[in-house]
């Protein structure tokens, strides 16, 4: 077999320029200022061809487009999930998002779409038909799909195939796997037909029509799409959106990634707190979820929802039809409270992840009276009360954690998040970069304190895409 010796010269700024704009037409993503990243991405898809064959592939990338090289996208995109990602957001839609959704439809058109989009492998779309095996006993006269769409037809593959090893169940308990699962050997499972036979995978590119790729699944109750706006560029996010807010329902939902705040500046959206998970709607609320406590600024109103209003309206017209546990979803082994554990503010952010908001306040604010001086415990207080709905006070100790830790990368994220709620663009631009500053000081492989497992490179790539999107919309 004849070798090639590895290729040293570099691909010619000019041609990386070219291909970035190619990227970001066809796809969205934004490769114009990574023009080193998108290199390595080309020689890793191409890796094994001799220097003339590879140049080759370039001229054809650069004249026919992204489709003329299929295994050139395994390499742009980044799939990162697992069943059940986001412990918290996954509560609030089997108690407050989807038995609000059933409930409208209990009456009349007993349909329900639903569409993830960016799926990977599938792991998302199959938790949510998860999810509505366990809230509707009988589905005899509903007719719910569960569109799911990537523009990665090798990891749409594997999502249809519907077989997993253990590293997909990460974060879910072992009742989890054992329920839905079927045992194929030691290290794989295939999930079980009933709940798979709900979700249909389809290639979709975000950037292109139609939207979506077919339109009997119009209208759209639920959109997901998480962590993939913020590899977008700012027109393309801006331009998603459009699409978003018009295929929903009036009283659709809208949910994105952690910290993926360009919405909060699309003003067609009407962004809410349902217990500390920000959703976003259209502006026409019909308000059947009863409403707590309002956010007032000047531009946005944040309506906190509380779960047991919902539980309650649902399980009194049709007992039959709907059911519902009283706790949350896996509660025990996913987010256990250990009286054991040695770090007291794990106790407290266990507490608040399960809902038990007040205690958790309680204790936090104990905890820093008597640690006045530590800023993971003012940061954790900052969040419990942007949980129940106080920005005053969440940004009063926010203020604190980064005082006293200048180089707390999530605490002047989250200072940003604050200020773009309270519409005070500049302070908030401040604070993003304040973060891109200190990003710049770290490896780009490491992960964040505080961030949910993202590294630096991933948290940079979304914060620029925020500035970016929230300058096209300002």
């Amino acid at each position: 077999m004849k070798k090639y010796k590895k290729r040293l010269q570099h691909i010619s700024p000019e041609i990386l320029k070219r291909i970035a704009e190619v990227v970001e037409s066809q796809l969205g993503l934004d490769f114009r200022d990574k023009t080193d990243d998108l290199e390595n991405r080309l020689r890793s898809a191409f890796k094994g061809l001799s220097d003339e064959e590879f140049e080759k592939r370039l001229e054809r990338l650069l004249k026919q487009g992204i489709d003329s090289s299929p295994e050139l996208i395994n390499h742009l995109t980044i799939p990162e999930t697992y069943f059940l990602r986001n412990g918290r957001l996954f509560d609030r839609l089997e108690f407050v998002i989807l038995p609000e959704i059933i409930s409208r439809k209990l009456n009349g058109n007993r349909r329900i779409n639903i569409w993830s989009a960016g799926c990977s492998t599938g792991e998302e779309p199959y938790s949510v038909s998860v999810l509505m095996n366990r809230l509707l006993a009988d589905q005899s006269d509903w007719q719910i799909t569960i569109l799911a769409t990537d523009v990665n037809e090798t990891k749409l593959k594997k999502a249809r195939d519907a077989v997993y090893t253990d590293w997909s169940f990460r974060n879910t308990p072992l009742t989890f796997k054992d329920r839905y699962f079927d045992v194929i050997d030691l290290k794989r499972y295939r999930l079980k037909p009933e709940i798979k036979k709900r979700v249909t995978f389809l290639k979709h590119n975000l950037k292109k029509d139609p939207f979506p790729p077919d339109h009997k699944f119009n209208p759209i109750d639920l959109i997901i799409c998480r962590n993939v706006l913020m590899y977008l560029s700012g027109s393309a996010v801006i331009s998603i959106l459009h699409k978003f807010y018009d295929l929903l329902e009036n009283d659709g939902y809208f949910i994105t990634g952690a910290g993926e705040f360009p919405a909060l500046k699309f003003d067609k959206f009407k962004p809410q707190i349902i217990d500390g998970i920000i959703v976003y709607r259209k502006n026409k609320i019909t308000g059947k979820i009863t409403a707590g406590k309002t956010l007032t600024t000047k531009k946005v109103a944040l309506t906190k929802f509380t779960q047991k209003p919902v539980l309650k309206k649902l399980t009194e017209p049709d007992q039959k039809i709907i059911s519902f546990k009283p706790q949350p979803a896996f509660p025990p082994e996913r987010e256990p409270v250990s009286q054991k554990t040695d770090d007291e503010l794990t106790i407290i952010k266990n507490l608040a992840n399960n809902g038990q908001l007040e205690e958790a306040r309680e204790l936090c604010q104990r905890y820093v009276e008597r640690n006045n001086l530590n800023s993971r415990g003012y940061y954790l207080l900052g969040n419990i009360f942007l949980e129940l709905g106080d920005l005053a006070k969440a940004e009063e100790n926010f203020q604190k954690a980064v005082f006293l830790d200048p180089n707390f990368i999530m605490g002047h994220f989250a200072l940003a998040n604050v200020y773009s709620m309270k519409e005070i663009p500049k302070e908030s631009k401040r604070y993003y970069q304040n973060v891109l500053n200190l990003l710049k000081k770290s490896d780009a492989d490491a992960i964040i304190p505080e961030s949910d497992g993202l590294s630096v490179f991933q948290f940079s790539e979304m914060v620029k895409k925020i500035i970016t999107a929230n300058k096209l919309a300002s």
